[in-house]
C-alpha cells in the first residue's frame, strides 16, 4: 500500500515508520529539518517498542513536491498534524489529489 503521512512529527513518524518497516510505501510530509535527518540517517525509533532504524521512507516538505515526483494517489492518508491545522492540510490535499483516499486521523494538540 501507498500511505501518506500528513504531519510527520512524533506521532506520524512513529506510525509511518512502523508501516514502512512492515513493507508499505510510505511518504512523509513534514518539516525540512526532520526530513533531512531521515534522508541522511534513516528514521530511528527506540523505546518501549525496541530499537529500529527505518531507511525506506520518502520525505517531502510540500504536496507539490510529491506531485512533482509523479505520485498521483495514495491508498491511505494519515493526518497527524496539530488539530488546529487539520482543516487546512486536508483541504490542500483534496485540491491537489483528485483521487481521494480514506483518511485516518491521529490527532495531536487537542487542548
Amino acid at each position: 500500500m501507498k500511505i501518506l503521512i500528513l504531519g510527520a512529527g512524533a506521532i506520524g513518524s512513529l506510525f509511518g515508520g512502523f508501516l514502512a518497516k512492515a513493507g508499505h510505501k510510505v511518504c512523509f510530509l513534514g518539516r525540512k529539518t526532520n526530513n533531512d535527518a531521515i534522508r541522511n540517517n534513516g528514521l530511528k525509533i527506540d523505546g518501549i517498542w525496541g530499537d529500529h532504524l527505518i531507511t525506506d521512507i520518502s520525505c517531502f516538505e510540500s504536496l507539490n513536491q510529491i506531485i512533482d515526483q509523479g505520485i498521483k494517489e495514495f491508498d491511505y492518508v494519515i493526518v497527524s498534524v496539530k488539530s488546529y491545522d487539520t482543516e487546512s492540510i486536508v483541504s490542500e490535499y483534496i485540491n491537489k489529489f483528485p483521487a481521494l483516499a480514506p483518511f485516518i486521523s491521529l490527532q495531536n494538540g487537542l487542548g
